[in-house]
Formats: C-alpha cells, structure tokens, sequence
C-alpha cells in the first residue's frame, strides 16, 4: 500500500468533507430563515451553499480528473463517505433552491 497515496485520499476526502459539511449547515440556515421569513439572509445562505458546494466539487473534479488520466486511486471509506456527504448535500441544496421560491410565493400572496 503506496502511504503518499493514502494521505493524498485522506486529504482530499477531508476537503471534501469539510466544504460539503459547511454547505449542509448552510442548507440549514437557509431553511430556518425562510421560516422566519427572514427571505434575504435565506438568499445569503443560499449563496454560501453554493459556493462551499462548489469548492466540494471542484476538490472532486480533480480527483475524478486524476483517475480518467490513469492514476489509480484505492477504495477509502473515508473517501466513499466524503462522496455520499456531497451527493446529499447536492440533492438538499436543490429542495432548498425550491423550498425557498415556495416560501416567497406564500409570502406575496400573504402580502396581497
């Protein structure tokens, strides 16, 4: 087992991690904004989700971008945990875009 490639993975997985986790947090406030209507820090939080997101799959792109040029990279779990926490926060990241626009729709109606 080559360790420099072992602490490369552990690396990555940890950024990984890291972005994606403070995206997750992120997805959170913005909900519990929306539902004190508080609709522009919800846009705030929103948009450091997606920036933490984006420096999640951008650590990712490079890794993917590794293994097509033929470097081999083993099985972590470390790693396979950092893809399923980006995976999810991805898919939370999406219901939230649209939980958002639901809570500024009742919000104009309420407002009529």
């Amino acid at each position: 087992m080559n360790q420099q490639i072992d602490s490369e993975i552990m690396k990555i997985s940890t950024q990984i991690i890291v972005f994606a986790g403070n995206a997750r947090e992120n997805v959170n406030e913005v909900l519990k904004a929306a539902y004190r209507n508080d609709l522009a820090a919800a846009q705030q939080k929103l948009e450091e989700a997606q920036e933490n997101l984006n420096q999640a799959h951008h650590v990712h792109t490079k890794l993917l971008q590794s293994e097509a040029k033929g470097e081999s990279i083993e099985f972590s779990i470390l790693l396979t945990h950092a893809q399923d926490t980006l995976m999810v926060t991805i898919s939370e990241l999406h219901i939230a875009k649209h939980m958002l626009k639901m809570y500024e729709k009742m919000n104009g109606l309420l407002e009529k």
